[in-house]
């Protein structure tokens, strides 16, 4: 009888832990999805930040995403800088292709945006 009683203590106490198991597993497996869907947002704008073309006299003044596709508004004082972009950005391999969605000539500079289109979806902020 005292056997099993301390058997039925140990089953009881394994339940126990292995609940609190799953709970930490969970937890665990939380926070890495919680990191792995911060790397989309820094991957992206590393990338665009490296595009930019040296000594092109471009800057940019929005990037937004949804979804797959990426929407990038700037200025530049060459417009030969923004195929340049747009290469570069293709170059990167992380967009299956660069639109220009606009061009618009100003005094000192002209306006422009780029449609982005993802290989790979990218988790949103």
């Amino acid at each position: 009888m005292r056997e099993f009683v301390q058997t039925t203590v140990e089953y009881i106490n394994l339940k126990k832990y292995q609940k609190m198991k799953e709970l930490y597993q969970g937890r665990v497996d939380a926070i890495e999805q919680l990191r792995e869907s911060q790397a989309g947002p820094l991957l992206l704008l590393n990338t665009v930040l490296l595009s930019i073309p040296q000594n092109g006299n471009l800057w940019l003044v929005s990037l937004s995403q949804k979804s797959n596709g990426v929407k990038i508004a700037g200025f530049a004082q060459r417009t030969e800088a923004i195929p340049d972009l747009m290469s570069n950005l293709i170059a990167s391999g992380i967009f299956e292709s660069v639109d220009l969605e606009e061009i618009e000539s100003q005094k000192e500079a002209s306006k422009f945006s780029l449609v982005c289109r993802s290989i790979k979806k990218t988790p949103e902020e």
